[in-house]
């Protein structure tokens, strides 16, 4: 249904010029620009990327973009498309190593994404590595960072799997607390490790909700609605593509109706630490509640505590 009713390249155009002048409101607060991620599905799987990427183009002043790829579809023609309109970076997804990534993904995934990050790191393209984390497949980020090591790959992350989207039915995959808490140390670790070594070319970052170890680290805050909105292909929008909770559609409304008068995106930017099951902890406004995503997934409301954390 959502397909069905996709956005015209030429309303895709009216989005840009949309987010444009909502960024230019913001420009007296912030000389950042605005951040468009292009994603999927494939994104380099649509039909009128080119001509989009061009009309992007033209408001670099305002807006800079990445694509976030699963690395398969990368050929000459693409390397082309990006070296004429370069993304900030491209971001790869990689579930494990060979055995552990295929089967999550398909026989060949594997080899095919490592093919797409061989090509667009010998064009000089920046690249990022995404590791999506379950009970199945979080023992494997330590290979994930080697890999990444290996490739001279920019920055690697990780985020716990959500059960929506393409991970419907999957609740039975999502961390206890204490796995939660053995990820995000097992997380740490190589981040310590890697930043001891001098002649390492790659990032490994914590800056997800609960990767943190407290005393530490500086816990991450959810964005959801505050910093961050997805844009469904139909135009519906939602404070994050992990959080499906329609809060407009852009074909009627402007970004800045939502942002200001949406009266969950209201919420989302003023809950600090108003978070039912953490008004007990010390994290609670540093926190704030961890996974808005996650916790909707499980409970049914953004505002309950973050099921997978271990401090409960």
């Amino acid at each position: 249904e959502i397909i069905k009713n996709e956005l015209t390249l030429e309303e895709n155009y009216t989005v840009v010029d949309k987010f444009v002048g909502f960024i230019k409101t913001l420009s007296l607060k912030s000389a950042s620009r605005g951040i468009i991620n292009l994603t999927g599905g494939e994104p380099f799987s649509y039909k009128n990327l080119r001509p989009l990427l061009a009309y992007i183009f033209k408001f670099k002043e305002y807006i800079s973009f990445n694509f976030l790829s699963n690395g398969t579809m990368i050929n000459n023609n693409i390397i082309a498309l990006i070296k004429e309109y370069p993304p900030f970076f491209v971001q790869i997804s990689i579930d494990g190593d060979r055995v552990a990534h295929n089967r999550i993904r398909g026989d060949g995934a594997f080899e095919k994404s490592l093919d797409g990050i061989r090509v667009l790191k010998e064009s000089d393209i920046r690249v990022v590595i995404s590791f999506t984390a379950h009970k199945e497949n979080y023992k494997s980020f330590p290979k994930v960072v080697k890999i990444a090591k290996e490739l001279k790959v920019n920055r690697v992350w990780s985020d716990r799997l959500i059960p929506e989207g393409v991970g419907i039915g999957l609740t039975n995959q999502l961390f206890s607390p204490k796995e939660t808490f053995e990820y995000v140390l097992m997380m740490k670790k190589e981040q310590i490790k890697n930043s001891l070594n001098p002649f390492s070319q790659t990032e490994v970052t914590m800056n997800r909700s609960l990767q943190f170890v407290p005393f530490l680290d500086t816990p991450h805050k959810c964005t959801a609605g505050k910093y961050l909105f997805a844009l469904l292909p139909n135009g519906v929008v939602l404070p994050c593509r992990r959080l499906p909770i329609e809060i407009g559609n852009i074909k009627n409304l402007t970004f800045e109706d939502i942002y200001n008068h949406n009266s969950l995106v209201r919420k989302l930017k003023t809950s600090e630490g108003d978070v039912v099951g953490c008004e007990k902890c010390l994290f609670k406004k540093s926190c704030n509640g961890g996974l808005k995503c996650l916790s909707y997934s499980v409970t049914g409301s953004p505002f309950t505590k973050d099921p997978g954390c271990w401090r409960s």
